[in-house]
């Protein structure tokens, strides 16, 4: 046992050790270092100063002197961006949305589903979590309701009101959680580790409130609700194969747009989804705290150890890159995680109610987008089946009941999809249902951006065993990706949790076993059916911190039982230095971002200079922006009835609504007009049928799409003449933005479709 619990020692030091080691590595380790020890040292002395804060909160003041320090370090760092951006409308516009998703979720969650066993204390935090969860759900859909009807028309006041109707619900619910009374007490170390987590999260909501400038975002996340509040409801988008994608968190964007307008509204979209992450994170704790307990880990141990798992994702990079901007991954996981841990409530108390609302969850998740069915459906499904304590025709009959709720709570995006685009899977499988304006090409083009080809060269099997261990690596044992570190730290329960396990009889080792399946799912389901980017592996992220917690449960148990003379101090060091290495970790992380986010293309314009008022956020965005020269344009008097067709230039987000583009999936209007046109004359004519009056090319752009596995917005070899010859006769340039240094190409051109003019321009 002594020389066991000494190998498990050294084996965590290590991992550690490694772990801290890519962390510092993957922006030079030397930068690292420098940015810890020297400028801007301040983050890391903000969370150490919380940890301590945290200690003396706990030690003194108890539960009720923490939460309410943890309250006053969050307001305090998020008050100072929200005062210096000029951002608190948004702020506050989130927090009333937030607000009212919780009042209406806890009214479904007190009808529906009954509380746990009051003498369960690792569930104490579950039924917000499900309010929540199933609020934002329920206002997703009734958006989308509303939308599809002609406009979600939701107001600031009928929003307070909703809150104010369904306040004792929500009130009941929290009162039902006991954190501030009963339960567990909190040590000190705990306390310390809770307030690094709290301060740790504000630094990284200050990020929420820089306007968004990622392309995805403006090309799609945005847009899309943007496009909708502008055609007053929710309708299908030829020109945009996004907008047959389920959206459940664009509509929450959507809503938001309603309620404060566009340029408020993004920034309050943003703290929205930023909110999920804490939810996340409790999540985590409260899984960890449950199974851990279940093995046999003291409750001090189990809530110290979701702590510290929640710190270690915080200190991922690729939960900072996705949690403050406008993606979907914080929805996505957000729901995954309620599904994994109603799935385990269910095969636990073999309760059917579980079930259903596992497979809502799975629905809902399904609903942000669609790898939710193989992240969180199929798993729960299967799992129900695996695991559930009754004959064969029971298994059979929840697992088809949990598959069932999913597909339920989906077909609301499945049924407007049929109704709007002739598929409910638009945009998969449209040759299958033979959907008009859908060629081989688009298909072939779709499938290639959704497959695990995706960026492979050519002759690269995607399924090879060389790129199954590469895709491994990078995922868990690359340096700079989004998803390392978490798995470094499976080697404790592997080696000490499982014999652990036996010993207790309360079941735990099969709640183990779900996780490390569902992590199992989740790899296979990412790695076969997806194109790999690494943020769409958030929610096996999430489940390696689950089951790293649960590992360091253990160690934290056998440090505090322990009485060899040798080990126990040993285990007991250990236990001392993760809390700090990992909140160093977060401070290092959290330090490079802060100094260096997003820099700007004509100065460098830090993130934290935007966020303590020294840049306005406008001159912000006008620097980093791309096509801020053609927004300036159509916001003359001059250009009132223009209408611009773009090329290579998708996030048309700031531009306004007189700009019409294709994604890179669809086909460009711009080449079927040219794939019909016999003459450059006849082309210059069917674009001012069509109604154009411009055409805007972002050439940089264009070139990187016609040389990336898209191969798109690439005419016809045999048209290259007729398209030089469009380009010298047929248009007039209006103005060509400089190119940057080093480039021949000017990096884009605005021209006016004029008919016949004599001058040259080419660009080959």
């Amino acid at each position: 046992m002594r020389l066991k619990l000494l190998i498990i020692t050294l084996i965590g030091l290590l991992l550690l050790g490694w772990h801290l080691f890519l962390q510092c590595r993957s922006s030079g380790f030397t930068y690292r270092l420098l940015t810890l020890f020297i400028a801007p040292y301040w983050t890391t002395f903000v969370l150490l100063g919380a940890g301590v804060a945290g200690a003396v909160a706990a030690r003194v003041g108890g539960r009720r002197g923490l939460g309410v320090a943890a309250v006053a370090v969050a307001l305090g760092l998020i008050a100072i961006p929200a005062v210096a951006t000029a951002q608190v409308a948004a702020f506050g516009y989130a927090l009333v949305f937030a607000l009212a998703i919780f009042a209406l979720g806890a009214k479904i969650t007190e009808t529906f589903l009954p509380p746990p066993p009051a003498n369960v204390h690792h569930e104490n935090l579950l039924p917000p979590l499900i309010a929540y969860g199933l609020g934002s759900g329920a206002f997703s859909l009734l958006t989308l309701l509303g939308g599809v009807l002609g406009g979600a028309a939701y107001s600031t006041p009928a929003l307070l009101i909703l809150s104010l109707i369904f306040l004792p619900s929500a009130r009941r619910l929290i009162r039902r959680t006991g954190w501030l009374r009963g339960g567990e007490k909190l040590s000190p170390t705990g306390g310390a580790l809770w307030l690094t987590l709290v301060a740790g999260v504000a630094l990284l909501g200050w990020f929420a409130f820089l306007p968004p400038l990622e392309y995805d975002v403006l090309e799609y996340h945005a847009l899309l609700p943007l496009t909708y509040l502008r055609e007053n409801g929710v309708a299908f988008q030829p020109q945009n194969m996004f907008s047959g994608f389920p959206q459940n968190s664009e509509m929450l964007t959507y809503a938001l747009f309603n309620i404060a307008g566009v340029e408020t509204g993004v920034i309050a979209a943003q703290w929205l989804n930023f909110l999920f992450l804490p939810l996340t994170l409790l999540a985590l704790v409260a899984l960890v705290r449950r199974v851990a307990g279940n093995l046999g880990a003291t409750a001090a141990a189990a809530t110290n150890a979701g702590l510290l798992a929640a710190l270690t994702l915080l200190a991922q990079a690729g939960t900072m890159q996705w949690s403050a901007i406008l993606y979907v991954e914080n929805l996505t996981v957000f729901y995954v995680a309620l599904t994994v841990l109603l799935t385990l409530r269910a095969v636990r108390e073999n309760s059917r109610r579980a079930v259903v609302f596992a497979g809502i969850f799975a629905g809902l998740a399904a609903g942000v987008k669609y790898p939710g069915l193989i992240f969180a459906g199929a798993p729960a499904a299967a799992l129900i089946f695996l695991f559930w304590r009754g004959g064969w025709r029971e298994k059979i009959s929840n697992a088809i009941l949990a598959g069932g709720a999913c597909w339920l709570t989906l077909a609301p995006w499945l049924a407007k999809n049929y109704l709007t685009a002739g598929n409910p899977f638009y945009p998969l499988w449209n040759l299958f249902f033979r959907v008009a304006d859908w060629d081989a090409t688009q298909e072939t083009r779709s499938r290639l951006s959704h497959s695990p080809s995706w960026g492979l060269p050519p002759d690269v099997s995607p399924f090879s065993v060389d790129e199954l261990l590469n895709q491994i690596a990078h995922l868990f044992l690359g340096l700079g990706n989004e998803a390392s570190g978490a798995l470094l730290l499976v080697g404790i329960p592997a080696l000490y949790l499982w014999r652990h396990s036996v010993k207790n009889a309360s079941g735990g080792w099969r709640e183990t076993a779900i996780i490390a399946l569902w992590l199992g799912a989740i790899f296979i389901g990412w790695f076969g059916f997806t194109h790999r980017i690494e943020r769409f592996f958030y929610a096996g992220t999430w489940l390696t911190a689950v089951l790293s917690g649960i590992g360091l449960a253990a160690l934290l148990t056998a440090a505090a039982n322990s009485r060899q003379k040798i080990i126990a101090p040993s285990i007991a060091v250990m236990a001392r230095i993760l809390p700090v290495a990992t909140g160093l970790t977060a401070g290092v992380v959290l330090t490079a971002w802060l100094g260096n986010y997003f820099p700007a293309e004509e100065k460098d314009v830090a993130a934290i200079d935007v966020l303590l008022g020294e840049v306005s956020p406008e001159k912000y965005r006008a620097l980093n922006y791309r096509y801020e020269d053609l927004r300036e344009f159509l916001h003359r008097e001059s250009a009132r009835d223009a209408r611009v067709l773009a090329l290579g230039a998708a996030d048309v987000f700031y531009l306004p609504s007189n700009v019409d583009y294709a994604v890179v999936f669809n086909r460009q209007p711009f080449l079927t007009m040219l794939d019909r046109a016999d003459s450059a004359e006849a082309l210059a004519r069917e674009l001012r049928a069509a109604g154009y009056t411009h055409i805007y090319v972002h050439w940089h752009e264009l070139l990187r799409l016609q040389q990336s596995y898209y191969r798109a917005f690439a005419p016809a070899p045999e048209k290259s003449g007729l398209l030089d010859q469009f380009w010298r006769e047929q248009t007039r340039t209006v103005f060509s933005t400089p190119a940057p240094a080093n480039e021949r190409l000017p990096a884009a051109t605005l021209f006016a479709i004029e008919g016949k003019r004599e001058k040259s321009f080419k660009v080959d």
